[in-house]
């Protein structure tokens, strides 16, 4: 388990430093605009993207339907703790043969109403400003995040753009129910430099590839994610946790040796129960539940 404090010690915009302190947990980065996680070296063979890892933001699926995952769009600082899961323990949440990530966005301390604006300036061309709003009330609990960030990177063609706005909302009609909405809104402009030889590199480490320049590589993408859920508890041992999703992108992705513009449409759920039998001596959980989760997807490779 990771929490918003670990998340805060590294750089702000990438979830690198926090994840590689894990036991047995890598995350690589080329650019901001690619990232690769494995669990137990399960996963880092993938060329890019993340494959054989499942990931989920408030117990909904990230994971494409196709099995592969990019967290591009997960602003950082909205993250309030992240759960990872390895091997086959990770089989609660489905087929990740590796393991699972669940990320928990933030909530708004108990009887807190404030607004935050905070800025960030690094190297690079980096620059952040973003403004938060929480309120922490009995019935409901309201967080809302909307950042901008620009980072001109260490390479030639390796800028950076993000938008994103974040709301993660919670209400409690009773001593028994919490319904949960979710919404997720980024948009990203980043380049692709692209890779060098060995003594392009000895020669200028911060050029780009030729032909990355030449084809103007990159991905222009605009994501949006919304999910809705509800957690029940029928009494102190019996409880149900559902939720219903939908998540679509465009895509817009010129490569030096392709290019690429698709949309992308996922929907689906998932629902769970627990019991717990309060066994003295033997502490015992038991979980059954199902997951659904289908993709349309319409575009073009030239």
């Amino acid at each position: 388990m990771i929490t918003s404090r670990d998340i805060n010690r590294g750089s702000a915009v990438s979830l690198q430093p926090a994840l590689n302190s894990i036991p047995g947990v890598r995350m690589d980065q080329s650019t901001l605009s690619e990232a690769r996680i494995s669990i137990r070296g399960n996963g880092v063979r993938a060329s890019y993207g993340i494959r054989n890892v499942k990931i989920y933001v408030n117990e909904i699926p990230v994971t494409e339907a196709d099995g592969t995952t990019r967290i591009e769009a997960l602003d950082v600082n909205s993250i309030g703790r992240a759960e990872v899961i390895k091997g086959p323990a990770s089989s609660i949440y489905g087929a990740g043969t590796a393991g699972v990530v669940n990320f928990q966005l933030q909530r708004s301390p108990y009887q807190e109403q404030s607004i935050e604006a905070s800025a960030l300036v690094g190297s690079y061309g980096l620059h952040r400003l973003a403004t938060t709003y929480r309120s922490g009330g009995d019935k409901v609990n309201s967080y809302a995040s909307y950042g901008w960030q620009e980072y001109d990177g260490y390479r030639e063609h390796s800028k950076d753009m993000r938008r994103f706005l974040t709301g993660n909302f919670q209400l409690f009609p009773s001593d028994k129910r919490i319904i949960t909405l979710m919404l997720n809104r980024t948009t990203q402009y980043s380049q692709i430099p692209g890779s060098l030889t060995q003594d392009q590199i000895a020669t200028n480490s911060m050029q780009a590839n030729a032909t990355n320049l030449d084809k103007k590589a990159g991905r222009y993408q605009n994501w949006t994610r919304v999910g809705l859920g509800q957690q029940y508890r029928f009494n102190d041992q019996f409880s149900n946790t559902t939720s219903v999703f939908t998540y679509f992108y465009d895509l817009n992705h010129p490569l030096p040796y392709a290019y690429i513009r698709n949309t992308y449409q996922s929907y689906g759920g998932r629902t769970r129960f627990a019991y717990d039998p309060e066994f003295s001596i033997l502490p015992t959980k038991f979980t059954v539940g199902a997951e659904f989760n289908g993709g349309l997807t319409k575009g073009c490779n030239m």
